[in-house]
């Protein structure tokens, strides 16, 4: 039977240590000068536009991550808090809104894949890129990343790419091929990397 096509971006389902994930989120702030819609499950970073920064500093304040080569991930969208003007299942652009985030730390992530290429089981340990297709769904509010199978693009060796394949998801009607379920961890972590991208680095003003 083939796999399903639908796209969810990034799910959190436990920690790398085999430990359960249950809900633990950090509250994050989307700006309104950001133009990028945002849906649940799309990866992001600590921004660097200081004017996206909350004025009361309580907030870590985020914009979409790079989700091809050498882009650091802070954390995952898991939903979006309601406020008086905006009360969507997504994020529309250039609108505040806050939202929780599962930090990419120690997290095991699902994510489906794109269903171009040819997944192999050897794609075991090695690294991978997302694509986002033409962006996530205003209905369910579910993000458009998956993880990228393309015949060029293809997981390989590559450490400066976002994610590591762990396995073939083990749920029910996932069978490796086409748009399979991916196991994945964070291969760029923000909070972990070492790079001078650890935090906001430079900021534009």
């Amino acid at each position: 039977m083939a796999n399903a096509e639908n796209a969810f971006g990034l799910r959190p389902v436990r920690h790398f240590n085999g430990a359960p994930w249950n809900g633990q989120t950090i509250r994050c702030y989307l700006a309104a000068g950001d133009s990028t819609a945002m849906f649940i499950g799309d990866p992001v970073a600590l921004t660097t536009e200081a004017d996206d920064i909350p004025t009361d500093g309580k907030s870590i304040g985020v914009m979409a991550a790079t989700i091809t080569d050498a882009g650091l991930i802070l954390g995952v969208i898991t939903s979006f808090e309601p406020s008086e003007d905006y009360n969507t299942v997504y994020r529309a652009a250039d609108t505040e809104r806050y939202c929780q985030v599962c930090l990419a730390n120690d997290i095991v992530f699902r994510i489906r894949g794109c269903g171009e290429g040819t997944p192999v089981n050897t794609w075991q340990g090695m690294n991978a890129r997302m694509t986002a297709g033409s962006g996530g769904s205003t209905v369910t509010g579910l993000s458009s990343v998956m993880l990228d199978e393309g015949t060029g693009t293809a997981p390989t060796n590559d450490q400066s790419t976002p994610l590591v394949i762990l396995h073939v998801s083990d749920v029910e009607d996932n069978e490796l091929g086409d748009h399979a379920l991916w196991d994945v961890i964070i291969n760029t972590p923000q909070l972990l990397t070492t790079t001078t991208g650890r935090f906001i680095g430079t900021v534009a003003t």
